[in-house]
């Protein structure tokens, strides 16, 4: 789903009656911003505006639009009668750029040469009409056209604005009910649509049987589910085709109830159509996983949202906790049970057979490997009953593709610090018993997501 970006370039028309190149130059610099803009989103640009019926006349085309974040591009000064025109109505946040495009100031200059490049003096005056108009302002950005870093976070500000819309269209499926007794996974529902703009639909299994058992023999084979894993020898051809036949079934109810991610746990009496699914359940939302659907174990329907907002930045990720700690290496493993996600594994992922799921009914196939080496990022929206929702972060090495022989996916991580002041940090920040962890590092863009959606952010 693209953004839609407006972008506005103010200017002074009292400039280009007495210095008639400058307005030229001044376009120039706005041609060169917009171009850099293209890859961030569809831009609704309405050129050099420098007087009051200009200014009405963006508003308009911007709110026709409906344009998700306007971006107002400075180089040189206008006054704030020509803004106040353009964000009257427009409830998007506004972003405010103030390029440099020279590098050295020449010893003889002339005002023909320095009105189009004097990015500061409107600086301030803007940020306060903005503010004083109610609106949201993300931080001024402000440095050299040539500097990297401008550009990555002028493309993490459209990635949270990205976030924030498509959540407004995501629904989540509660498939069964939470794990029983894991009170820390209970959330406020209400609260939580109001404020990230999901939706939660509650579906119960024998809907799933539903799917199952109207899935075709043709639609059944057409996932790669046997390619890609490497399969315990003592899971047989027929629960293999059955674990096909269930990946079907999620997809079919997927495309038809427009779910974007699974929260899920239910459990069958043994021998029922139900306990099967529950066993064929955990390797088919590894696969569904791998492709882009998120999908999470015991019901967690917070891990679910955070696994969303990953995927919706481009990552993916798998739920997990905090299991083992080597305190002869200062390791901590990794570990989860249930489903995973096979894009995220060191070596071809393998599917163990089990004869019991931990802690839960049926036997049958589990995924176990390691994530692949390299730093990652653990992460989490959790719930604050006084202060409403927080996302927080922490970052980790991967160390080793060692993975235990337990049939769950098994990875040691070293932190930056010792593990018990990880552990004291972690608790103090109000971490709930699952995880998320992902590949690579984005604080920064973690952070400006919190900003757009109005949520605490706490690096630990």
């Amino acid at each position: 789903m693209e953004i839609s970006i407006g972008f506005v370039t103010l200017g002074h028309d009292e400039y280009w009656k007495q210095m008639p190149n400058v307005k030229d130059e001044v376009g120039n610099y706005s041609r060169i911003i917009k171009n850099k803009l293209i890859s961030y989103g569809k831009i609704i640009d309405v050129g050099i505006i420098d007087n009051i019926e200009g200014a009405r006349n963006s508003n308009q085309l911007f709110r026709k639009n409906d344009i998700d974040l306007l971006i107002i591009h400075v180089t040189t000064y206008s006054p704030s009668k020509n803004l106040i025109p353009i964000i009257r109505e427009i409830d998007v946040p506004i972003l405010s750029l103030h390029i440099q495009f020279l590098d050295k100031i020449p010893e003889s200059i002339d005002s023909t040469f320095i009105i189009p490049k004097i990015i500061f003096p409107a600086m301030n005056e803007y940020s306060s009409i903005i503010n004083r108009c109610g609106k949201t302002m993300y931080p001024v950005i402000s440095d050299s056209v040539d500097c990297k870093e401008i550009w990555e976070d002028i493309e993490g500000w459209c990635i949270a604005v990205k976030v924030k819309k498509e959540l407004a269209k995501t629904t989540i499926a509660q498939l069964g009910n939470y794990y029983p007794g894991m009170f820390d996974l209970c959330i406020d529902d209400v609260s939580l649509m109001n404020k990230f703009g999901i939706s939660i639909d509650y579906i119960d299994v024998s809907s799933l049987r539903e799917f199952y058992e109207n899935v075709s023999d043709e639609k059944a084979g057409e996932n790669k589910f046997s390619q890609i894993f490497e399969i315990d020898k003592r899971a047989n051809k027929l629960y293999i085709e059955k674990c096909q036949k269930c990946i079907a079934a999620f997809e079919n109810m997927i495309e038809e109830k427009n779910y974007n991610a699974i929260a899920m746990y239910f459990n069958g009496y043994p021998g029922t159509p139900e306990s099967e699914l529950q066993s064929l359940s955990i390797p088919a939302a590894t696969y569904l996983n791998g492709q882009g659907i998120p999908v999470t174990a015991e019901g967690d329907i917070l891990s679910a949202l955070t696994m969303v907002i990953l995927k919706i930045a481009g990552k993916d990720s798998l739920q997990t906790e905090l299991n083992i700690w080597d305190s002869g290496k200062q390791e901590l493993i990794l570990s989860h049970s249930g489903p995973a996600n096979f894009r995220l594994a060191e070596k071809r992922p393998y599917l163990k057979w089990l004869d019991f799921f931990h802690g839960k009914t049926g036997e049958g196939l589990s995924p176990e490997f390691s994530m692949k080496r390299g730093p990652v990022t653990i992460s989490s929206i959790i719930y604050q009953p006084d202060n409403g929702y927080k996302l927080i972060s922490l970052d980790a090495d991967v160390v080793s593709d060692e993975c235990l022989k337990t049939g769950d996916v098994n990875t040691r991580v070293q932190f930056r610090e010792s593990i018990p002041s990880v552990i004291k940090k972690l608790t103090s920040a109000g971490a709930y018993h699952h995880l998320i962890v992902f590949p690579g590092e984005i604080d920064e863009i973690l952070k400006k997501i919190a900003i757009s959606l109005k949520i605490e952010y706490q690096k630990i």
